[in-house]
């Protein structure tokens, strides 16, 4: 009768700990003041919070960027037109000319919580889009 209530405990404990290995901080990245890194200690991904929702970069801790970059395109907002900048956004399908290819070059709305981060955007012109992309990392995995 004790055994099942010790594992479980047992169990909580280990998930309560593992939990614990993500973090979420504020940080800057290539002349962008508002993002977000989250990692694992292993891998990690950033979220751009100046234009987006995007995440810029994913890739193990201090490696290699496992997402194009385009150099020209790194820390600048407000342009008139889509920049592909590089990174991973939301695609609306099936295509569409002016809500999937509608410019993403103003900040964001993120809320970070202590293993996640959810950037969303405001509706686009052109169309009734909100864009939303959560993100989390597991403890101890990696790619």
């Amino acid at each position: 009768m004790y055994r099942p209530v010790v594992l479980s405990l047992i169990a909580l404990c280990c998930v309560l700990s593992v939990q614990a290995e993500v973090k979420v901080e504020k940080t800057a990245y290539k002349g962008w003041k508002n993002c977000y890194r989250v990692s694992n200690g292993e891998v990690e991904l950033i979220v751009t919070g100046d234009v987006g929702p995007r995440i810029i970069r994913f890739g193990f801790v201090g490696g290699q960027n496992l997402f194009k970059e385009f150099a020209d395109q790194m820390g600048k907002t407000g342009e008139e037109k889509f920049q592909l900048r590089g990174g991973d956004r939301v695609w609306k399908a099936p295509e569409d000319p002016v809500a999937t290819w509608a410019p993403d070059n103003v900040p964001v709305e993120i809320t970070p919580t202590a293993a996640v981060v959810a950037p969303a955007s405001r509706f686009h012109t052109g169309s009734r889009i909100t864009r939303c992309l959560p993100w989390s990392l597991l403890p101890g995995c990696s790619l």
